[in-house]
């Protein structure tokens, strides 16, 4: 006859070579981050510098043909960028 607290104890913790072996899962690397890296502030003069060195853009809002709705786009004197979907279109029509 088994004892109550064997029977609990090989029902709740089995032993031997009935009890399940554990899933390793491989080691796999993890992605990078997908949303953009935060940057310092900055004050006004290294902001009009890098507007002038066309490393920052403005963002402004424009109808995008794409996205067919009102959307923020980088914008450069010659050309505008959906910020959403990365269209690149003709400069004009900003609001």
């Amino acid at each position: 006859m088994t004892s109550p607290i064997r029977f609990l104890r090989q029902v709740v913790a089995p032993n031997g070579r009935h009890r399940l072996r554990p899933v390793l899962l491989p080691d796999e690397p993890i992605p990078p981050r997908a949303e953009p890296v935060p940057h310092v502030v900055l004050d006004e003069d290294e902001l009009l510098r890098l507007l002038d060195e066309d490393k920052a853009e403005v963002l402004e809002c424009a109808d995008c043909p794409v996205c067919d709705r009102l959307t923020a786009h980088a914008v450069s004197p010659d050309s505008r960028r959906c910020w959403v979907c990365g269209t690149e279109s003709p400069a004009g029509g900003v609001r």
